[in-house]
């Protein structure tokens, strides 16, 4: 009786070792391809432990940055996917300066 309790806990040892390896592939074979983050309304990126589906602001039809992100073009990324100036996160371009209302204005560099 012995030897079949061993046998028992070898074949359940057996088997969570196999569902744990069974997992742990899978979650590394995660692609953009298989999260299909586009069917949720976001968009996929390579975060620290692989790809993720993320919400995202939308410029002239692309994924323009990452919900609390800043764009290419310095446009801070709100809540609700809504693009909008925030220059004291995102900075302004060149020859630009930061407006209190979160903007960027112009600098005159000719007197």
């Amino acid at each position: 009786m012995l030897i079949k309790k061993e046998k028992a806990y070898c074949y359940i040892i057996l088997f969570l070792t196999y569902v744990f390896l069974l997992t742990s592939l899978s979650a590394a074979q995660q692609t953009c391809d298989t999260l299909f983050c586009a069917s949720q309304g976001k968009t996929c990126v390579s975060g620290n432990t692989g790809p993720e589906c993320v919400d995202f602001c939308n410029e002239n039809q692309l994924a323009a940055a990452e919900v609390g992100g800043c764009s290419l073009n310095m446009a801070y990324c709100g809540a609700g996917g809504i693009v909008r100036g925030k220059c004291e996160v995102c900075g302004c371009p060149q020859g630009q300066i930061c407006q209190i209302d979160g903007s960027c204005k112009s600098v005159c560099n000719d007197g």
